[in-house]
């Protein structure tokens, strides 16, 4: 009896001993690839932070330890986890690119001047596509362009299939124009215009941010001969491209209104380009049907001033299918009786509110220039683009600080979306409407408004969802 007690007390201690040696054993690998897979971070830092300490040779766990705290945001104790492993095993592919992923998602939390320094870092110790770019947009973001385009250059020809550097070149491009553009140089206006026109004769004509820079950068030099050598290189190099058949044409009259006085027989000019380059894009392609039944984006009565490629340059071309409304009295009139018409106050739009015309989603919005006093123009509009169901809805010349949405947004029909200003090419408060087609090009598409009072010009009224004409006044509810 003395022997079994003795027997079962050696079972017992030994099974203690056992289970204490179980419960303060280092975990197993396999234990802590599960946390990692199932994505349980806190149980793999656990884990892991008891096997380094264990077992402090193995590379992999570092890695996986630097892995773990990123994704429990704890970025300075990857770092410094990271770092340690690196020190051991300089030549760490795994650890490297740890260090490196973790340093920039510590980066993007810092203000631009102090995340540098780790996007710096992490493309020095991980040289790959994406923190390479990184550095190069961190260079970007400091206003630093020559770096900036440098490295976006060097990325275009490293990582050829790579879509951040072959996009991230011509925006950063741009922004280093924008910059010169605020300082006035125009010499370096003039740079930046020919290395542009360069990258248009280069590759397609159809290339966003090089085509602005052309835009604004001819418009700001002002210089007509300059603007018509530009332009001749261009056409003669792509002779039927519709997208610089109707740029010239816009750009020709507004190059000259905005540098100079009105001139009628140079919009007929203009005119004609942009209809040369809506025939030629139609020439491959079918015209959709109106879209119909939209609500209205004003309300109360508001005159056509431009219809459906009308007398105005900016309702021809591409931008064919367009309106200008201007609200007015019961006597027609677009300004308050007996003031003097030099201030925007003095217009009944000016500050008018504008609703979208159909549910949808904000694709865009312009807002920060100013509104110009009556009678004044300028190249920039504040803007909102709504995308819908098959179409995008486009309102211009809105007030400065007066758009209420913001990218991403989703609205209903009817919903305000801010007020009417004079911004842009805008000599007198007035909303510039478009329908687009649902694509990138920009192009507007016939389209109808729900029924609708309009009174013509000798009195008559009928109801009707019809296209409007101009000198139509148009009586929204």
């Amino acid at each position: 009896m003395i022997q079994m007690f003795r027997y079962l007390k050696k079972i017992i201690l030994w099974g203690s001993v056992f289970v204490m040696a179980s419960v303060f054993a280092a975990p197993s690998a396999d234990l802590i690839t599960e946390h990692l897979r199932q994505k349980n971070w806190t149980a793999a830092d656990i884990e892991l932070k008891a096997y380094i300490s264990e077992k402090p040779d193995q590379a992999w766990a570092y890695s996986s330890h630097a892995w773990a705290l990123e994704n429990l945001n704890r970025y300075d104790d990857a770092m410094t986890v990271a770092r340690s492993g690196l020190k051991r095993w300089p030549d760490d592919a795994k650890i490297s690119t740890a260090l490196a992923r973790v340093l920039i998602k510590k980066a993007e939390t810092m203000p631009a001047e102090s995340a540098h320094a780790l996007f710096s870092e992490a493309a020095q110790i991980d040289p790959r596509e994406y923190t390479e770019f990184c550095l190069a947009r961190s260079f970007r973001s400091l206003g630093k362009f020559e770096e900036a385009i440098a490295l976006m250059e060097k990325g275009v020809r490293n990582y050829p299939d790579s879509e951040r550097f072959r996009e991230g070149l011509p925006f950063t491009e741009y922004q280093s124009f924008k910059a010169t553009r605020v300082s006035g140089n125009k010499n370096q206006m003039r740079v930046h215009t020919d290395r542009a026109l360069s990258n248009l004769l280069q590759g397609k004509y159809n290339q966003y941010y090089p085509r602005l820079i052309l835009r604004f950068g001819l418009r700001d030099i002002g210089d007509r001969g300059y603007f018509q050598t530009v332009y001749d290189r261009l056409l003669a190099h792509f002779p039927d491209d519709p997208w610089l058949h109707d740029d010239y044409g816009f750009q020709l009259y507004a190059n000259y209104r905005q540098n100079n006085a009105s001139d009628t027989a140079l919009r007929a000019t203009a005119i004609s380009w942009r209809r040369k380059g809506y025939a030629l894009y139609w020439k491959s392609r079918t015209l959709p049907s109106p879209v119909r039944g939209l609500d209205f984006p004003l309300k109360g009565r508001n005159i056509i001033w431009s219809e459906f490629g009308g007398s105005a340059m900016t309702h021809n071309g591409f931008a064919n299918y367009c309106y200008d409304f201007a609200a007015v009295d019961e006597a027609r009139n677009i300004a308050k009786p007996g003031t003097a018409r030099k201030s925007n106050a003095d217009y009944f739009m000016f500050g008018k509110p504008v609703f979208a015309v159909a549910d949808g989603e904000i694709a865009g919005t312009i807002d920060g220039f100013p509104d110009n006093p009556p009678g004044g123009f300028s190249s920039d509009a504040n803007t909102i683009t709504i995308r819908h169901k098959g179409y995008a809805s486009f309102y211009a010349h809105m007030k400065n600080g007066g758009i209420l949405v913001k990218k991403g947004q989703r609205v209903s029909r009817g919903d305000l979306i801010g007020y009417v200003g004079n911004s842009g090419m805008s000599s007198e408060s007035h909303l510039h409407f478009c329908i687009q087609a649902d694509n990138t090009d920009d192009i507007s598409v016939p389209f109808e408004f729900s029924e609708v009072t309009v009174e013509k010009k000798d009195g008559s009224r009928t109801r009707m969802s019809g296209f409007y004409l101009e000198d139509d006044v148009v009586v929204f509810p």
